[in-house]
């Protein structure tokens, strides 16, 4: 077996098969690091501020050439811009992003000049625009007075990033409003109004900044409210599920919980799920070493796509160079010289299924752990991946999720070997079989999907292979269809497998082979 394996090795050789394999992946995987690096958003948050700032800017000398309605209207928007301006300004000088929550309350801050402005001059500020949000007042004195105490009050959050006041500002302000407008609310709007102040509860209770990318409490705190508010509308909103599948809808909903869960558990022990650092990173426009090295598992396409023209000619080339009765005339059984054709093309899958992630984490570290996301959190840093597995939350070492990843990837490639050796065994040719499975191994996915959404509910296309090989998503606790469940997948799965491989010994052993 081992010498049949060796002399097959070397035909792969003498064919230059390995380094034109070599070459394809290698090429792949360079031009894909290479797009993914170049079309990253390489702007840093202070290039954000300062390009809004230019084009505000742009904006106001254009206003006076503007067609208005009124003299008002153009004054008003000049005024609005001039915030803006003033706004964007100071975050450029103090170096503030456009996603901190200082943005808002320094909105406010020039809102409120402006309004103190138009006071002083003797003008309404209603006519610009402008309303007291604060309720009546009994003059324009104490008008300007209270605007003044807010100003100061604001611009001294702002100076000393003082979140903590913000955020039982806002604490207050919600429970207010919701204490007026109960009875007037419908129970989406007092489900909605609770998940609001309980967001806000939570930033005090882990004391960080609200909405902010950088601090990963602030991000899972958001995913929750997110979560929770999906979960509000499948409950009390009916035109939200109106355009779901009942199997849609009930997968859905169930993700939402696991959601939920999740984001709950990191908050209570104090641990960064990959999802919350990945959202991180897409919010703060940087790419991180772990987006890179799981996208990179798309690449496995390509593994797939040299193995299964491998499988499609190893066998095939036998019969249509004549040289099978030469190598029926060997001493070992058609058994032992099948099983050598398979054996290499799974050596040669394990030898480029292991290649592609370890070129992903050497070029990763490169590329992509060089920056960092917020003061303490870098994109080197490696957060662990939580799931929820039968209503259990089980946390897994970032490696570990990504050697998952890569295995259940090469399984399909698995797969895709066998069938294609059978078929091309079978029919002695390699075109046919070998573009067929090309195309299925592919896209077989895709076709599934569409084929499944477009006669639903036919439920016994859940049991065809392509419904069942993307087994990483029961341990994402997500589906990107209504597939069945993880034991079905597996045992489909497994019995495609074990089926090809009976008919291709089968086939082979007592095939008649002509002169």
């Amino acid at each position: 077996m081992i010498r049949l394996i060796r002399n097959e090795f070397l035909k792969l050789h003498r064919r230059h098969f390995f380094l034109v394999s070599f070459v394809i992946v290698s090429l792949a995987l360079s031009i894909y690091t290479g797009v993914y690096y170049f079309m990253a958003d390489n702007r840093t948050d202070q290039d954000i501020v300062e390009q809004q700032l230019e084009k505000e800017k742009a904006y106001m000398a254009q206003i006076e050439s503007i067609q208005w309605d009124t003299e008002l209207e153009m004054q008003s928007a000049i005024l609005s811009s001039q915030a803006t301006i003033d706004r964007l300004q100071y975050m450029v000088d103090h170096k503030i992003a456009v996603w901190d929550w200082r943005s808002d309350v320094l909105s406010r801050y020039y809102t409120n000049q402006n309004i103190i402005s138009l006071l002083n001059a003797g003008q309404d500020p209603k006519d610009y625009g402008f309303t007291d949000s604060s309720g009546s007042y009994d003059s324009k004195a104490t008008w300007i007075q209270r605007l003044t105490n807010q100003c100061d009050v604001q611009m001294r959050m702002v100076e000393e990033n003082d979140y903590m006041t913000y955020s039982q500002e806002q604490l207050g302000l919600l429970q207010t409003q919701y204490a007026q407008n109960y009875s007037n609310m419908s129970t989406l709007d007092q489900v909605l109004m609770d998940i609001e102040i309980e967001s806000w509860k939570l930033y005090i209770q882990y004391q960080t900044p609200p909405r902010a990318v950088d601090q990963w409490k602030s991000v899972a705190i958001e995913e929750l409210a997110n979560e929770k508010e999906a979960l509000a509308r499948f409950q009390y909103d009916e035109t939200y599920t109106e355009n779901m599948t009942e199997e849609v809808k009930s997968r859905q909903y169930t993700w939402t919980k696991r959601r939920i869960r999740i984001n709950e558990f990191a908050l209570k022990n104090d641990t960064i799920p990959l999802s919350v650092y990945e959202t991180m990173a897409a919010n703060a426009n940087t790419v991180t070493y772990s987006s890179y090295l799981l996208s990179l598992k798309n690449m496995m396409l390509v593994v797939m796509a040299v193995c299964v023209l491998l499988s499609a000619t190893i066998m095939s080339r036998e019969f249509t160079r004549g040289t099978i009765r030469q190598l029926l005339l060997s001493p070992y059984s058609r058994t032992t010289i099948a099983a050598s054709k398979l054996i290499t093309c799974l050596c040669v899958a394990a030898i480029f299924s292991v290649l592609t992630p370890v070129f992903g984490m050497i070029a990763g570290r490169l590329l992509f752990s060089n920056q960092t996301i917020g003061s303490s959190l870098s994109t080197g840093a490696l957060p662990s991946y939580v799931s929820n597995l039968r209503n259990n939350i089980i946390e897994f070492p970032f490696h570990t999720y990504i050697f998952m990843n890569y295995a259940l990837e090469a399984l399909k490639i698995v797969v895709m070997i066998v069938i294609t050796l059978m078929f091309s065994t079978i029919t002695e040719s390699a075109s046919g079989p070998g573009l067929i499975m090309l195309v299925l191994s592919l896209a077989g996915a895709q076709i599934f999907q569409a084929l499944y959404e477009y006669i639903y509910p036919a439920k016994a296309l859940r049991y065809l292979l392509f419904g069942n090989l993307n087994l990483i998503q029961y341990i994402q606790g997500s589906w990107v269809a209504p597939y069945p469940s993880a034991i079905t997948s597996i045992v489909v799965i497994f019995i495609v497998t074990l089926l090809a491989l009976f008919v291709y010994f089968t086939n082979f052993r007592y095939k008649e082979i002509s002169a």
